[in-house]
């Protein structure tokens, strides 16, 4: 996870936020950088992709990365202090 103004750089041996490289996670791009824009987030989702046809990677890689920039508008609420019967580590 990054906030605004880190800068993440994509590659073929992983990923780097601020420099500090990690190891790529499912559907991530091979190459490329941004910079996260102020007032937003950027979060990789973690979702299951059931391919039926012929995709290839390049698309699914773009619309992972468009999902991964949220706005803080996007973000609604506050946590709860007990989900079911889990207390939350949230303050």
């Amino acid at each position: 996870m990054a906030a605004e103004g880190d800068h993440i750089q994509f590659m073929t041996n992983g990923f780097a936020i601020n420099g500090a490289l990690r190891t790529s996670l499912p559907h991530m791009p091979q190459s490329g950088e941004l910079v996260v824009p102020e007032k937003h987030w950027f979060v990789w989702p973690d979702v299951a992709i059931n391919m039926y046809g012929n995709v290839g990677e390049g698309p699914i890689s773009a619309t992972m990365l468009q999902l991964a920039i949220i706005s803080e508008s996007e973000l609604i609420g506050k946590p709860f202090k007990r989900w079911f019967w889990r207390r939350q580590l949230f303050p």
